[in-house]
């Protein structure tokens, strides 16, 4: 199972696609090296993007450090 952790992206560069253009390109990397699937851990306030990516949630929203995150 791969994994896609807590990425962080600059806002401005945010509002010129790069956070969209990071996720794609770790997807094809990691189909390119044999992931089936792929799965992500982010904040609760970032799913919209994250299911935009298309990523589907599961399980319940889980605190990791100060922060509310959920699995997708």
């Amino acid at each position: 199972m791969w994994f896609i952790g807590r990425i962080a992206i600059l806002k401005e560069c945010r509002r010129k696609q790069v956070d969209k253009l990071v996720v794609k390109k770790l997807l094809e990397r990691a189909a390119e090296l044999g992931a089936e699937e792929v799965h992500a851990h982010m904040q609760t306030h970032t799913t919209g993007f994250y299911r935009k990516s298309g990523f589907v949630a599961y399980g319940d929203p889980f605190l990791e450090g100060v922060s509310n995150t959920h699995p997708y």
